[in-house]
C-alpha cells in the first residue's frame, strides 16, 4: 500500500483510539530538485489515495470519525481539477452572454497562460513570480495523471515509485 502512512493512522481511529502526533518526531526527506520530479512523487501519492479508498472503503463511511477531514483535506484535492475545468467551461459558456463571465473566462485562460509560462525555464523573473500558479497547475495535473496510474497500472501500485538520486548534500541538515 502507497499510503500504509495514512492507512495505519486511520485503522487506529476506526477501533476507537487516538492517533496522535509526538511533537518531538524528527522526520528527514529529501525533496525533489526539478518539477518533474515533484510531478511524480505527487502522482504516487495521489494514486495512493485512490488505492486507500479501494482498499479501506470504511474510510468514507459516517461511521468513521474523521470523515470530515479526510473528505476536506484528500478527496476534495482529487476533484479540484475537474472543478477547475467545470469552472472554466461554465465561465466560457456563458461569457456570450455576459460581460462579467466573459470577463471571468479572460482571467481563468490568463491565469492558466501565465502558470504554464512560469513552468518555461529560461524566463528570468517569470518563474518566481508565477510559482503559485505554476504549483497549482502541475499539483492538478498530477492528481489526473493520479487518476489515470491508478485506473491503468496492472499488478502493484507501488511500481509507480521512481526512486530520486540524490546527493550527499540532499540528506545534509
Amino acid at each position: 500500500m502507497i499510503l500504509d502512512d495514512m492507512f495505519q493512522p486511520l485503522s487506529i481511529i476506526r477501533q476507537g483510539y487516538r492517533s496522535v502526533v509526538d511533537p518531538l518526531a524528527l522526520v528527514y526527506d529529501t525533496w525533489p530538485k526539478k518539477v518533474e520530479g515533484e510531478f511524480h512523487r505527487k502522482v504516487r501519492t495521489l494514486a495512493g489515495n485512490f488505492q486507500l479508498f479501494q482498499l479501506a472503503p470504511w474510510t468514507l463511511r459516517l461511521q468513521n470519525r474523521v470523515l470530515f477531514q479526510l473528505v476536506s483535506h484528500k478527496v476534495m484535492r482529487l476533484a479540484v481539477p475537474y472543478l477547475l475545468v467545470l469552472l472554466l467551461v461554465s465561465s466560457l459558456a456563458l461569457s456570450a452572454g455576459s460581460r462579467v463571465y466573459a470577463s471571468f473566462a479572460v482571467l481563468q485562460v490568463l491565469f492558466w497562460v501565465f502558470s504554464i509560462a512560469g513552468l518555461c525555464r529560461g524566463i528570468a523573473g517569470l518563474n518566481r513570480i508565477a510559482a503559485p500558479a505554476s504549483a497549482l497547475l502541475v499539483l492538478n495535473a498530477a492528481a489526473v495523471a493520479g487518476l489515470y496510474k491508478f485506473l491503468t497500472t496492472r499488478g502493484p501500485l507501488w511500481k509507480i515509485w521512481h526512486a530520486v538520486e540524490t546527493t550527499p548534500e540532499d540528506s545534509a541538515a
